[in-house]
């Protein structure tokens, strides 16, 4: 699996592609971190719609688990585009919210990047 971040103005973008691999996509994560912190609002958008193949399910519970030991804050808010199934999206999401994280996955790049705009200018 091959990974590039890039460091947008208001979100961090962590783009994969290949064969899903759960160290490689750790690591991505790490790398990742110094970054996302920087932001007034931490957002990471991590772009899987490149993937040979969806991650399977335990590997994403076991990363959503290991987010804290990575050092991301619960203030994180994590954009994930992919092609998961309806279920799966579900799955990763309740994952997330019973760890208090704020995650949210999308299968469409116009549906991310409206989310992030709400997310940086909240409507009141």
């Amino acid at each position: 699996m091959d990974y590039e971040i890039i460091n947008n103005d208001d979100h961090i973008l962590l783009t994969i592609k290949g064969e899903p691999d759960i160290l490689v996509l750790n690591k991505a994560l790490q790398e990742s971190l110094s970054l996302v912190q920087t932001l007034s609002t931490p957002i990471l958008f991590i772009n899987g719609h490149q993937l040979n193949k969806n991650f399977k399910v335990f590997e994403k519970h076991h990363l959503i688990s290991q987010l804290d030991e990575i050092g991301f804050s619960k203030d994180t808010n994590f954009f994930i585009m992919s092609d998961m199934s309806k279920e799966e999206k579900t799955l990763v999401e309740t994952f997330g919210s019973n760890r208090s994280w704020k995650i949210k996955v999308f299968k469409y790049l116009d549906q991310v990047e409206t989310i992030i705009k709400r997310t940086k200018t909240p409507v009141i």
